[in-house]
């Protein structure tokens, strides 16, 4: 029970760091779906992907592990249709330009939008884990 709580935690504070990041995660009644998106996450990841990551065995051989990202991808989408409130919208990026650095800005589409933040959903966990161990 521990562990799942943990998990529910880190997933929550994931997703607000990223909704924050990037502004393509809404949640329509604050903390509430915050909250329900965090423990559907959960459920997904204890229950859902090892079966799929078992399935899809062959393949993520194959891809040397790029699989694992389609799987969240699918999660971030199952989440995003069975909890109510919460969605996501293409990310648009407004470039940079400092100090000539310049970085042209991106209209990205919902299909990698939900690619962008399944990466940067693994990160803030990694990350946040990695802290919370130490």
């Amino acid at each position: 029970m521990k562990k799942v709580i943990r998990a529910w935690f880190i997933t929550i504070l994931a997703l607000k760091i990223i909704a924050e990041a990037t502004g393509a995660i809404h949640f329509q009644q604050g903390i509430k779906t915050l909250l329900l998106a965090g423990l559907a996450f959960v459920a997904f990841e204890f229950l859902l992907k090892p079966v799929l990551k078992l399935l899809l065995l062959p393949i993520n051989l194959l891809t040397l592990g790029l699989l694992r990202w389609v799987i969240n991808v699918a999660g971030f989408y199952l989440v995003s249709v069975f909890i109510p409130g919460f969605s996501i919208s293409a990310y648009y990026f407004p470039g940079i330009n400092r100090q000539g650095l310049i970085i042209a800005p991106v209209q990205f589409s919902l299909f990698t939008t939900f690619i962008l933040l399944s990466f940067l959903f693994n990160l803030a966990v990694s990350t946040i884990n990695w802290i919370l161990k130490k």
